[in-house]
């Protein structure tokens, strides 16, 4: 009885962490390709890939960042913004105005243009070397569509592989009380 509880227990527990990451995933695919939103936030949180080496030695291309929106940011802060050419950037802020935001690529020699803090998604909180090859492969649409299609599939065969073996049980369970009938 109780493997039988373990093993329903470990079942539901998968089904949840695959539908979470499955919902996730679908999130973020709605997010970049039907909204086109470059930097989806779900709960005030966003990832990206480092594609330069803009912000050499601090994080390296590849490195995948935790970006989380902030009240207020401080000179020295490295944020993520959409830059006026629409593109995703992530510099460490050099100075602050009233009204804008100056930032530069700890590795570049001239800084950006300025920003309005409407253009910032958030302050990188967290950098994890080199784990963007992972990522960008785990957020490619072929990769999710695959993982879906999997886990419905091995879904369908452990749903097959009990109900083969429920009817088996029955078919037994049949010809024993047809044998007890016949021994009357």
């Amino acid at each position: 009885m109780m493997k039988k509880i373990l093993k329903y227990t470990a079942k539901l527990f998968g089904f949840l962490i695959a539908s979470i990451m499955i919902g996730y995933c679908v999130f973020m695919m709605n997010s970049r390709l039907l909204l086109h939103e470059q930097l989806p936030m779900l709960a005030g949180y966003g990832n990206a890939v480092v594609l330069s080496g803009s912000m050499e030695p601090a994080i390296s291309v590849n490195d995948w960042l935790i970006i989380h929106e902030q009240e207020n940011y401080e000179v020295g802060d490295i944020i993520t913004f959409i830059d006026n050419d629409n593109m995703l950037v992530t510099h460490r802020i050099i100075r602050i105005t009233d009204d804008e935001i100056i930032t530069q690529g700890d590795a570049n020699n001239i800084r950006d243009k300025a920003i309005s803090i409407e253009q910032v998604k958030g302050k990188v909180i967290k950098i994890f070397p080199k784990v963007g090859y992972v990522i960008s492969f785990v957020q490619n649409p072929f990769f999710i569509v695959t993982i879906i299609v999997l886990v419905f599939v091995l879904m369908e065969h452990s749903y097959s592989k009990e109900k083969n073996k429920k009817s088996e049980n029955l078919e037994a369970l049949k010809a024993e009380i047809e044998k007890l009938k016949s021994e009357q």
